[in-house]
């Protein structure tokens, strides 16, 4: 799997325990997604939305959200030097979400720096 989508979702609660339980049985009864991580409580996004990123072998992940479940943000990204594999992810940590664009004909050199830097990892 080498394409993932990242969702920014909100819900009627700051309690997250059972959406978040009901988006891993979401995600785990879909053939054609699997769970790369879920993440609440991230500097700069209220207390009442999540961060869920699902890993899928095609372009397009194709998971049905309930109703309830709001989303404000969805972004469909390829893989490029990392991450190396789809398996969720494991260690507690503090993660940082960056987004940016950049021109198509610079991905190569950009992707080539960042793996450089990932070497002292």
């Amino acid at each position: 799997m080498s394409f993932y989508t990242k969702r920014r979702l909100a819900f009627a609660t700051q309690d997250l325990q059972q959406p978040v339980q009901l988006l891993r049985g979401l995600v785990a009864g879909h053939a054609g997604a699997s769970l790369w991580g879920i993440w609440h409580g991230i500097f700069g996004m209220a207390s009442n939305e999540l961060m869920l990123v699902t890993a899928h072998d095609d372009h397009k992940d194709d998971l049905d959200l309930p109703e309830n479940v709001r989303v404000l943000e969805e972004y469909q990204v390829r893989a490029t030097a990392r991450p190396t594999d789809s398996a969720p992810l494991s260690q507690p940590g503090i993660y940082v979400f960056r987004d940016f664009s950049l021109d198509g004909k610079d991905i190569e050199e950009v992707v080539a720096l960042s793996s450089a830097a990932w070497q002292t990892v």
